[in-house]
């Protein structure tokens, strides 16, 4: 059986209000050593799971934007990667145990915040590696975007 590491490497983009909000990348989403021909899944709620914190004040409500790859790209053919629609947690605390479920593929709305406060989002995601995979270190980008509405 062949080996390979993936590792979905993460980029954040901050949206709309440039004076509002602030986005940090908290943790990469990170599948370690996976099997060729066997799927791969890290739970949204794992130390795996990819960790953003947006913190901002958003007058008149907002959102936020997850833009997903399909595959992860390496030394050999691309491993499919998929995002269930319950594969988001988001919370107002770092502790995905006390968020809601979200659906990653669709835009996230932020009620209206008057005082600043923090979003959190975690996001998990499963890996299908074709037989005979080629070693290797694979990855892909994921971007959020957060946007207030002035």
């Amino acid at each position: 059986m062949h080996r390979a590491a993936a590792l979905a490497a993460l980029l954040v983009l901050a949206g709309a209000s440039p004076a509002t909000a602030q986005v940090v990348t908290l943790r990469n989403l990170a599948f370690g050593t996976i099997t060729s021909g066997t799927t791969t899944s890290v739970s949204k709620t794992s130390a795996s799971a990819a960790q953003w914190r947006f913190t901002g004040i958003f007058p008149l409500g907002g959102s936020f934007t997850l833009t997903l790859p399909t595959t992860l790209t390496g030394p050999g053919t691309a491993i499919p990667i998929t995002f269930s629609a319950t594969d988001g947690q988001r919370s107002t605390t770092n502790n995905p145990a006390t968020g809601s479920s979200f659906n990653p593929n669709a835009t996230q709305t932020v009620g209206i915040v008057v005082l600043s406060r923090s979003e959190f989002v975690w996001l998990g995601a499963s890996l299908s590696p074709p037989l005979n995979q080629t070693p290797g270190t694979y990855s892909a980008t994921v971007v959020l975007t957060v946007a207030g509405m002035l």
